[in-house]
């Protein structure tokens, strides 16, 4: 159960990359959207809400054995990235858009992203990266509707 847990929380191993680990961590969930929002937007959602609580639990676990938001927990990059494309179009270009702007809103954290990371355990892992996807997800909307 332990390495079930450590696999999940570090984005099937991708948070133990030493080098920008939160980016390689946001593939997993690119791939997912990928292959799995092509069901209908209920889906879309089941399947991030699902991602989400899944994040929360696995973070929270994994915080006990390596701190607080320890770099190789990635698992909440996962849960962003699709909040980030959650109903928007599969097209290469705007998921591409979406990964770039997902990237970028997690690391600038606007508010109240950065605010939510002092929120408790795996909440407060999950939650600035639910932010920046609702942020990246709104800009693609816009992107989507003026084009």
């Amino acid at each position: 159960m332990k390495s079930l847990v450590r696999f999940v929380a570090t984005g099937c191993y991708t948070g133990e990359i030493p080098i920008i680990p939160g980016t390689w961590g946001t593939l997993p969930g690119l791939a997912i959207a990928i292959f799995a929002f092509g069901f209908g937007w209920q889906w879309q959602i089941a399947i991030t809400l699902v991602t989400i609580a899944v994040s929360v639990v696995t973070a929270s676990i994994m915080e006990k054995q390596l701190g607080h938001d320890a770099r190789p927990i990635v698992v909440d990059e996962v849960a962003g990235m699709l909040v980030t494309l959650v109903m928007v179009e599969r097209i290469w270009y705007l998921y591409l858009a979406g990964f770039v702007l997902f990237r970028a809103m997690d690391v600038f954290k606007p508010f109240p992203a950065r605010r939510s990371e002092s929120l408790p355990s795996g909440w407060g892992v999950t939650a600035d990266d639910v932010f920046a996807g609702i942020y990246a997800n709104l800009i693609l909307q816009a992107i989507m509707y003026f084009t």
